[in-house]
């Protein structure tokens, strides 16, 4: 079950939750995952991350994001993951790089449950 999100709200609809996870792709097709921390900046969120995160960002500028359910939350949603894919760039830093990534589409989402 998937319930639309407005990606101008994601960054309130992640609040509570304390990492999610960024996911790239690399130029040969080969998904790449990473826990991190995303802080809003204006319309985006932006992380801190690796280089090989970095390069496939550089390479496609597309990342999909994800969020695990805030368990023991009692607020509407908190037991679905939030999933976001949006338009990626590669923010250089002093101690390496930071992705930032604006939204294009977000989900609520929870699998169907078994009868």
């Amino acid at each position: 079950m998937s319930v639309t999100i407005d990606p101008a709200n994601l960054a309130k609809a992640v609040a509570r939750r304390p990492f999610g996870y960024l996911i790239t792709v690399s130029p040969n097709g080969e998904p790449h995952l990473r826990a991190v921390v995303f802080v809003p900046e204006g319309n985006a969120l932006v992380a801190a991350v690796g280089q090989r995160s970095a390069d496939n960002v550089a390479v496609n500028g597309k990342a999909t994001l994800l969020w695990p359910p805030h368990i023991g939350g009692e607020e509407e949603f908190d037991d679905h993951t939030v999933i976001a894919d949006g338009d990626a760039t590669v923010q250089p830093r002093d101690d390496g790089a930071s992705i930032c990534v604006v939204a294009y589409s977000a989900v609520w989402h929870r699998p169907v449950r078994p009868r």
